[in-house]
């Protein structure tokens, strides 16, 4: 993208370009005027208006850091977060750099700061072995207890009876009770396709599935409702029988209940 010059850039470039490297300029400007300019725009408009620094640069000026950038970083890294060294080093230089860059600096260079972002073993909390009387003030108190999680309390996004929700498999599911037994909350949820298709045909059987024969996962009408058995199912999506004409859908179902047949009929033969 061609970039653009305004009148108080080139203004501004004029005025500090001597004594500051090409990286040092582009960040300088990029700060005051909220711009984008790469270090190679800036040296190429340097190079246009025959503007020469007094400040030798790099051959590579895509090159973010110089050593003495380094340097700096190296000097404050021990003892301080990635945040807190990216604040120092852009109020000093008067620079835009992430935290991301910072960090990339640091792990090319093997600058470590000594911090891990956890407790160290032998490390004890402040309020080990405490009540809150001695570390906590009595309004802080009263604010703790209010969000204190207690026994048989349940979380603020906790589903109600008759939620409903899509998941991943393109199912929506209803929450038909709500149990807090760890490990057994998956059978708080049932597809809605197989509720609606029980309390018109009873249970469904064990190894069989429901298909929709339209195809449309959120079509809960009881005639676009089929029970077909796992070995169907699989006929049906081995041969594309599924489509969204629920009448071929159905004539494919019969097809597959009739292939399924015959490889039954062939299983016991050969058992023979």
């Amino acid at each position: 993208m061609k970039a653009t010059y305004t009148f108080e850039i080139k203004q501004f470039i004029n005025l500090n370009y001597k004594n500051i490297s090409t990286l040092e300029l582009t960040n300088l400007i990029n700060t005051k005027f909220n711009s984008e300019f790469s270090a190679s725009q800036i040296k190429s408009y340097k190079s246009n208006h025959k503007l020469k620094s007094n400040f030798k640069d790099v051959k590579n000026y895509n090159k973010l850091f110089y050593d003495y950038h380094i340097d700096f970083i190296k000097k404050h890294a021990k003892g301080t977060s990635n945040q807190d060294l990216t604040n120092l080093f852009n109020n000093y230089f008067k620079s835009r750099f992430t935290v991301q860059q910072i960090k990339a600096v640091k792990l090319r260079n093997k600058i470590k700061s000594g911090l891990t972002g956890h407790y160290q073993k032998g490390n004890i909390p402040l309020n080990k072995g405490k009540k809150w009387d001695e570390f906590m003030s009595k309004e802080g108190q009263a604010n703790s207890r209010k969000t204190t999680f207690k026994k048989g309390d349940k979380p603020f996004n906790t589903a109600k009876i008759m939620a409903e929700v899509e998941r991943e498999d393109g199912y929506l599911y209803r929450k038909i009770k709500d149990t807090n037994y760890p490990g057994l909350s998956r059978y708080n949820w049932k597809a809605v396709h197989h509720i609606i298709y029980e309390e018109k045909h009873g249970k469904i059987p064990e190894s069989h599935k429901i298909v929709f024969a339209d195809g449309n996962k959120k079509n809960f009408d009881i005639n676009n409702l089929i029970l077909v058995s796992d070995s169907q199912l699989l006929i049906l999506n081995k041969k594309g029988l599924i489509t969204s004409d629920p009448e071929i859908t159905k004539i494919g179902v019969n097809t597959a209940k009739v292939i399924d047949k015959i490889n039954n009929l062939n299983k016991r033969k050969n058992k023979r």
